[in-house]
């Protein structure tokens, strides 16, 4: 079997657009780094995108894979999909990572610690992505020590009505289906996107600890953007998602999982709604927006005390104003206030509380272009949290274009975490004397490009951080933990087209992890591979056919051994906007944990049909 599976490798490696690298685009638009949107090129801060055209070309539905594949990323997960996972961006663990869709903070504010569960991310809905590596509190506040992930949902970009359609099934006896509508017409537009989800799933536990429970997942979401703009040039947008979703874990017991017993579930209803007005008055562009984002999760099942049930909730309601004015030869200047409330209750049956927190902050950009071949940006923010007074972050970025085609690129900032209110306020393990945790990043980099035919880049990074939030299995209570948690890295990064049409990239991390504290389990403990290196190749094969094949491979662990996992691809059109396709995951049935103790996926074939009308 090993030598088929070989062999397999070997064709699609020999046959040639690949799903996973990235498209050259010298003129490319970001929006995540800077204020306002920016010309890739021009950027100093290190992004990286996951376009339209990739993940329409990706086989599946799996936004994790997608992402783990990007520089500096590498994913956690408690088991399979549905279950908790979340990622780390250079060793920086997913607490400190913002995440936004559409605009919309989706953290959650009823966890454990304000954050994102990665594991039930799917690319249904979502049309592009943006990665914003390293401190960017600057721009976002609290919680983006490690960096920003940005996504954009489907909108409609052509006139008329279009329409797309997925099914997907396989192994574990999963099911995935997807619908899709856009439709635009002079100046409106609507775009909107249904999907349903479903799997039996693995054991969240390891089998090999004796556990075969598998746990299942099913979900579904509802998401939708629709947009006016008026003859005066007033601009409305509204856009916003519905997403109620079911999943079966196991229980955690001293950070190792025990299935001790077969009804653990959680129950969880997330929505969100974001308006935007958007006009200008002269040379000065203005954006004013409101946001509501809502997640509410029933735990269910028993542990040691018997049955149990848990209501969390948490909302967050952001409003702001954010104006853009030309400074004509001086650049140009972002400038904007906003107000964030979050309120966090719990019921655990025996006792419920609400707390309320808020911020209020402040902040401006510029933006300056003292030659044509310099950009530099400083940005300043200043924070009034409700509960522990004022902070101020800023970041300087820079983008020098030395020679044609090659570009240094320098970043530097500051950023804090505000302790949850979970850490703070749990009836159990809370700690009200919890302050922020900080700290700094810096980020050089270098980038060639070869016109259309491909790119290398190369980057150095230091992050370092303070006053780590940390949960002892002592006191079973969160604690403060003084002094400093250090990575040190390098990143490296490229791609080639070659004149057949095959396309190979790639990018390796080396993270180097150390520490002046003794930490027992906060999330900067994260056990971060020293070496994690992705590779992937694509190619159109002929007669309709294309195919891709991609492995990652995690090395220098401190308590797990390496681990190599290839996956293999198949797409065959089948007509104008027609096509199916074949997922072949873990095709040599690595056994392997990203964290100690939780299941991975072995060998798992999938197929799907996908459709445009």
């Amino acid at each position: 079997m090993k030598g088929l599976n070989v062999s397999i490798v070997a064709l699609v490696a020999a046959l040639a657009v690949p799903a996973q690298a990235q498209e050259i685009e010298l003129d490319e638009i970001v929006v995540t780094a800077n204020q306002t949107a920016t010309e890739k090129a021009k950027v100093g801060a290190s992004v990286s995108t996951v376009s339209a055209a990739q993940i329409s070309g990706a086989q599946g539905v799996r936004a994790t894979s997608a992402l783990e594949k990007l520089p500096g990323v590498t994913l956690r997960t408690l088991g399979p999909i549905g279950t908790q996972a979340g990622i780390t961006i250079r060793g920086v663990p997913h607490t400190n990572i913002i995440v936004r869709v559409d605009g919309i903070d989706v953290t959650d504010p009823s966890g454990t610690q304000v954050s994102y569960d990665f594991g039930r991310l799917s690319f249904g809905d979502v049309s592009r992505v943006e990665l914003a590596r390293g401190a960017q509190s600057a721009l976002y506040g609290s919680r983006a020590n490690g960096g920003v992930i940005s996504m954009t949902t489907r909108r409609a970009t052509e006139e008329g009505l279009s329409q797309e359609a997925a099914l997907e099934a396989g192994s574990y006896r999963t099911l995935g289906l997807s619908y899709g509508l856009a439709m635009k017409q002079g100046p409106s537009d609507v775009a909107l996107t249904l999907s349903h989800y479903e799997t039996d799933g693995f054991s969240a536990a390891d089998e090999s600890l004796g556990f075969t429970e598998a746990d299942g997942y099913r979900a579904d979401r509802l998401s939708f953007a629709a947009g006016h703009e008026f003859s005066n040039g007033l601009k409305l947008s509204l856009n916003g998602f519905y997403d109620d979703s079911w999943m079966e874990y196991d229980e955690e017991v001293s950070s190792l999982p025990l299935d001790g017993t077969t009804d653990d579930q959680e129950d969880r209803i997330q929505k969100a709604l974001r308006l935007s007005a958007a006009f200008s008055t002269g040379s000065v562009n203005h954006v004013i927006d409101v946001a509501y984002f809502d997640s509410d999760r029933v735990l269910s099942g028993t542990n040691s005390f018997g049955a149990f049930l848990f209501n969390f909730r948490g909302t967050r309601e952001t409003i702001g104003y954010r104006g853009n004015a030309d400074l004509a030869n001086l650049g140009a200047m972002t400038f904007g206030l906003e107000r964030v409330s979050e309120t966090y209750f719990d019921d655990t049956g025996s006792a419920s509380q609400q707390i309320e927190t808020s911020i209020n902050s402040a902040y401006t950009e510029l933006a300056m272009a003292p030659s044509d071949a310099l950009d530099v940006v400083l940005s300043l923010r200043a924070d009034d949290h409700s509960r522990f007074g004022d902070f101020t972050t800023g970041r300087i970025s820079a983008n020098w274009r030395i020679l044609d085609e090659t570009t240094l690129r320098f970043n530097l900032g500051n950023a804090y975490r505000a302790p949850s209110n979970y850490e703070l306020f749990d009836v159990w393990a809370g700690n009200a004397a919890l302050q922020p945790e900080t700290s700094t990043n810096i980020d050089i980099g270098i980038e060639k490009r070869f016109g259309d035919k491909g790119m290398v880049a190369a980057t150095l990074f230091a992050v370092d951080a303070q006053d780590m939030i940390d949960y002892s299995y002592t006191s079973y209570t969160y604690t403060q933990v003084t002094g400093t948690v250090r990575r040190r890295g390098l990143e490296l990064e490229g791609n080639w087209t070659f004149d057949n049409g095959v396309m190979v990239d790639g990018n390796y991390t080396f993270t180097d992890s150390s520490t002046a504290v003794t930490l027992d389990s906060s999330a900067w403990l994260n056990n971060a591979p020293r070496h994690q290196l992705s590779l992937g190749l694509g190619a159109e094969i002929g007669a309709g056919w294309a195919g891709n094949v991609s492995a990652t491979r995690s090395a220098g662990r401190v308590d797990l051994p390496s681990f190599t996992v290839v996956d293999l691809g198949m797409t065959k059109e089948l007509s104008e906007g027609r096509e199916a396709y074949l997922r072949v995951e873990n095709i040599f049935n690595e056994d392997y944990q990203s964290v100690a103790g939780y299941g991975t996926s072995g060998r798992a074939a999938f197929v799907g049909l996908r459709a445009k009308f």
